[in-house]
C-alpha cells in the first residue's frame, strides 16, 4: 500500500490454501483480522503496532481446495467457483499464449518450432488410467484406501465398502467374498489432495466390478453420493464434473436425479454427443454399468431404514 500510495488498492492472496503454521507464526490468525470487516478498521500490525484502515481494500484470494483453509478464514470469504476448461478451450489458450511464450523465453521464432493442435490436444489429454479397485487372497477380511483422500472421502470410501459387503449377494456376489478377500481401493493422482462425497457411487461401483468379475461399460463416468441406503443424492460442481468427463472421452454419464436442474443449466456444447442418466438409488446404477448384453438381474430395492423420532 505504500508503494502504491493507495488506500483502498486491489490485493491478491495467491493460493491461500497454502498457507499453514510454525515456528515463525500462525498466519491465518493474522489473516482473521485482515479480511474480517469487524476487525479491519483499525488492524494492527506486530511489526509496525500502528492502527490502519484495511476497510477499503480489495482481496482477492486464490486456492485450488478449499479443505486446507482455516474453516473461521473461510467464513470471512464469498467463495466463487471458476469452472475448468473443454480439452478446445485448451488447446486455444495453449496455441495463443502459452506456445508463443515459450518461443519467446527460449529464443526461438515461429519458423524453427511449430504445434499443431493434435499435437497440443495429445499433450493436454495424455494422461494415464488406472483401475478406480482390486482384491487379495487373505486370512484377513479388511479394507484399505490410497490417493490422498480428504476425511470426507474417506468415510465416502467406508460407506460404498459397507454398502458392497452388505449387498454383495443381492446383486448376484459370492456370499464369502468379502470375508476371504482384502480390498484396497486406490484414487488416481495420489500426489494430488481430494475431498468430496461425489466419487461415492463410483467406489461402490468399482468395488462391485471386483465382486461380480465384470468390467464397467467403457467411456462411462458417474458421479454422485451414497447413503447406507443405496440412495444417491446429488453433488456440487456438475459443470466442472462434466467438462472433466470430456476431456476424458466419456460417453455417457451417470448422475444425481436431483441434479437435472443443473443439468438443464450447462451450456448446449458441454451436453453435445454425451447421454446422461439420472438415478434416484444404486440400483439403478447396476442397471447402466455393467458391459456387455447380460443384464444383472435385482430384487426389490433394500427398505427405507425407519426414521428414529
Amino acid at each position: 500500500m505504500k508503494s502504491v500510495k493507495k488506500a483502498n488498492p486491489v490485493i491478491m492472496l495467491d493460493e491461500i490454501d497454502k498457507i499453514g503454521n510454525s515456528f515463525h507464526g500462525d498466519p491465518a490468525s493474522a489473516l482473521l483480522e485482515v479480511l474480517d470487516p469487524e476487525q479491519n478498521m483499525s488492524f494492527s500490525d506486530h511489526y509496525l503496532d500502528v492502527p490502519f484502515d484495511l476497510s477499503k481494500v480489495m482481496f482477492i484470494a486464490t486456492a485450488n481446495q478449499l479443505d486446507t483453509i482455516p474453516s473461521a478464514l473461510l467464513d470471512r470469504m464469498e467463495v466463487l467457483r471458476i469452472a475448468g476448461y473443454i480439452t478446445k478451450e485448451k488447446v486455444k489458450i495453449a496455441g495463443k499464449y502459452l506456445v508463443p511464450k515459450q518461443r519467446k523465453a527460449n529464443g526461438l521464432s515461429v519458423d524453427m518450432v511449430k504445434f499443431t493442435d493434435d499435437a497440443l490436444e495429445k499433450i493436454i489429454d495424455g494422461y494415464a488410467r488406472e483401475s478406480e479397485s482390486v482384491p487379495m487372497k487373505s486370512e484377513s477380511k479388511g479394507f484399505k484406501q490410497s490417493g490422498q483422500l480428504g476425511k470426507v472421502m474417506v468415510e465416502s470410501s467406508e460407506i460404498a465398502y459397507s454398502y458392497s459387503v452388505a449387498n454383495a449377494k443381492r446383486f448376484g456376489g459370492k456370499e464369502n467374498f468379502f470375508k476371504e478377500n482384502y480390498i484396497h481401493l486406490h484414487v488416481p493422482a495420489g500426489a494430488v489432495p481430494k475431498d468430496g462425497p461425489s466419487a461415492g457411487i463410483t467406489m461402490a461401483v468399482s468395488l462391485m466390478s471386483v465382486v461380480l468379475n465384470r468390467p464397467v461399460a467403457p467411456r462411462l463416468g458417474m458421479t454422485g453420493e451414497l447413503t447406507l441406503n443405496g440412495n444417491v443424492l446429488p453433488i456440487g460442481g456438475l459443470k466442472e464434473k462434466v467438462i472433466a468427463a470430456r476431456r476424458a472421452g466419456i460417453q455417457q454419464i451417470i448422475c444425481p436425479k436431483d441434479n437435472r436442474k443443473d443439468y438443464e443449466e450447462l451450456p448446449d456444447y458441454l451436453k453435445e454427443e454425451l447421454t446422461f442418466h439420472f438415478v434416484e438409488s444404486f440400483d439403478e446404477v447396476m442397471k447402466i454399468f455393467f458391459a456387455g448384453k447380460e443384464k444383472v438381474r435385482l430384487p426389490k430395492p433394500l427398505e427405507r431404514l425407519p426414521v428414529s423420532k
